[in-house]
């Protein structure tokens, strides 16, 4: 009895405006994909044993599959910051659940994850490469997609000399400022004009940090900001020729 009744649980789907068990009628045909949840219950009362680093492997698990639900039925393409982890093996969890790539701060991060087999890399701290750097992203090009972050004609400049060859392989994204005046480029600003002129590397993309958002009730605000901003200076780009690809807010891009 106990087995029947801990059965029916039901599993999750995930659509634009729902998040919960799926609770339409059984046998309705639906694209909508239902995700399976460890049920605890339903183990101990079929005498299996539970181990909690299982449960914890399966939550995780879960909580990366709804997330990925959530953003698809946006049309949104996930790209997590693997600082929140670090971990080679959480990243492949990440990407097996749908992620088109990973975000990292440093060559050296980038060099780790695409050792551990990740074939898609964004560095998003703006570059100002070395001899040396320039050596090993060029090394990692050959192994992975590259795409680097700029912010300033200058550091675009100097990426490509030192590149050479190599840069044809990697592809850049721009920071742009939405309002947290940390990095990036500030939206009608000559560099911004000098950035939309250059042609010194293959532009692709567009990217934003929305620290602000952090202040008390300022989230709703930022991630108008952060819209507004990209959009808005993907037009320029775009109208100088620029085959801008990619917008990327927070962890997601589109």
């Amino acid at each position: 009895w106990s087995s029947d009744v801990c059965s029916s649980d039901l599993a999750f789907v995930v659509t634009s405006d729902y998040l919960g068990p799926d609770r339409r009628a059984k046998n309705r045909p639906s694209a909508i994909r239902g995700i399976n949840v460890l049920n605890t219950m339903l183990e101990k009362a079929s005498g299996r044993d539970v181990d909690v680093a299982n449960i914890r492997d399966a939550v995780d698990g879960s909580m990366t599959e709804v997330l990925q639900a959530r953003l698809d039925s946006h049309g949104l393409r996930l790209r997590p910051h693997a600082k929140t982890h670090k971990v080679p093996q959480i990243a492949a969890m990440q990407l097996a659940a749908g992620a088109v790539g990973l975000t990292v701060a440093t060559i050296g991060e980038a060099e780790v994850f695409v050792a551990a087999g990740a074939d898609n890399i964004f560095i998003a701290y703006p570059l100002w490469l070395s001899a040396e750097g320039a050596r090993r992203l060029a090394v990692l090009s050959e192994q992975a997609k590259i795409t680097m972050g700029i912010d300033s004609v200058a550091g675009a400049a100097n990426a490509a000399a030192q590149l050479g060859d190599a840069a044809a392989r990697i592809e850049a994204w721009v920071e742009m400022d939405c309002g947290h005046r940390r990095s990036g480029v500030r939206p009608g600003t000559k560099e911004e004009s000098d950035l939309v002129a250059s042609s010194v590397l293959t532009i692709t993309g567009l990217f934003t940090f929305p620290g602000h958002s952090y202040g008390p009730g300022q989230g709703p605000a930022a991630a108008h900001n952060e819209g507004e901003t990209l959009h808005e200076a993907a037009a320029r780009f775009r109208s100088a020729g620029h085959d801008i690809q990619h917008l990327k807010i927070g962890r997601a891009h589109v």
